[in-house]
Parts: C-alpha cells; structure tokens; sequence
C-alpha cells in the first residue's frame, strides 16, 4: 500500500511538472508571436521612415538646386550692375 501512495505521489509531481512545462511553451509561444508582432510594427515604421527620408533628400536636392540658380541670377544681376555703373562713371 506504501508502494503504491509513492508511486501516486511520483506521478503527481512528474503530472505538475509536465504542466509547468506545457504552460512555458504556451508563454514562449506567447512571447514569440508577440516579438513577431513588434517586428512587423517596426518593419513598417522603419518603411514609412525612409520613404519619408528619401522625399526630404529629393526635397533637399531640389531647393539646393534652385538655391544654386538664385546665386547665379543675383551674380549676373551684380556684375551687369557694375559694368553699367562703370560705364556710366567714364562718361
């Protein structure tokens, strides 16, 4: 009879531990699905990001361009000034 209470209570524990066991993997499973989760969330934030970083380069690029013909303008404007006002000092 004292076999067999031992041999009850030893499957009991051994029952307790393989539920442990089942209820870690559900937990593992859980963490991993929602590590997966926030990999998605940050895979598309970081899209979003660098669709918005390349429309600020071509944005950048085109106001640097656009930055470079106003300084031309206004040489071409200064020097043509200064040539008319020259010729109007000889006079």
């Amino acid at each position: 009879m004292e076999a067999h209470c031992v041999n009850m209570e030893l499957k009991y524990q051994n029952q307790t531990l393989k539920d442990g066991q089942h209820g870690q993997i559900l937990n593992e499973t859980s963490n991993k699905a929602k590590i997966n989760k926030e990999i998605e969330v940050l895979e598309k934030i970081n899209i979003e990001l660098e669709h918005s970083v390349a429309k600020l380069l071509a944005e950048n690029e085109k106001l640097h361009k656009e930055n470079e013909h106003l300084k031309q303008t206004y040489k071409d404007l200064y020097d043509s000034i200064k040539k008319t006002r020259e010729k109007i000092l000889r006079m």
